[in-house]
């Protein structure tokens, strides 16, 4: 059992630790990663002023593209994780999966993206938009992994919903 005391209040993290966390984490930092280093190659090749230059011989240029493809990975990284570890944290000491979780991950991620304008207006008004922005896609069900959309709305006691088929192409049985 795993508890932790601070300021005599005790919590007992036993009941928090989720087992599918560290692999959708894991998860994550594969798309921060992926991301980081598209935008990275795309900064690279659309860099105002070149990364490589006349006077800089061959290495000094390939550390400059490098560098500026790892500061790109290593955000989108960081970003990636944040969102993952604060959802997932947030779903264990809730014990409720809701947009919530999704609503505090975008915060908290939000957050760490605009943490670079040291302004906390800015960063508050960065990790709130985005954090909508990711509950909306948690609560309508829409995910990278395919249509859950029955997640959080799949019932309508009153019937004035009506029933949407989101196969087009599906064949209707008679």
């Amino acid at each position: 059992r795993c508890a932790a005391a601070q300021g005599g209040i005790m919590v007992n993290l036993a009941g928090v630790y989720k087992p599918e966390c560290p692999a959708r984490l894991y998860e994550y930092l594969e798309y921060g990663v992926k991301g980081g280093l598209i935008i990275g190659s795309v900064q690279v090749a659309w860099a105002a002023t070149p990364l490589q230059s006349t006077n800089l011989n061959t290495i000094q240029s390939l550390g400059n593209i490098t560098t500026r493809i790892l500061k790109s990975t290593g955000w989108f990284t960081a970003v990636a994780a944040t969102f993952s570890a604060t959802e997932c944290l947030l779903e264990g000491f809730r014990g409720k999966d809701d947009p919530w979780n999704a609503f505090f991950g975008g915060l908290n991620a939000g957050m760490l993206v605009s943490m670079h304008t040291r302004n906390p207006a800015v960063m508050l008004s960065t990790g709130v938009f985005v954090g909508c922005f990711t509950a909306a896609a948690d609560a309508s069900g829409e995910t990278l992994f395919g249509d859950d959309s029955d997640k959080y709305f799949h019932s309508d006691p009153s019937g004035l919903i009506p029933k949407y088929n989101r196969n087009i192409y599906a064949k209707e049985d008679d």
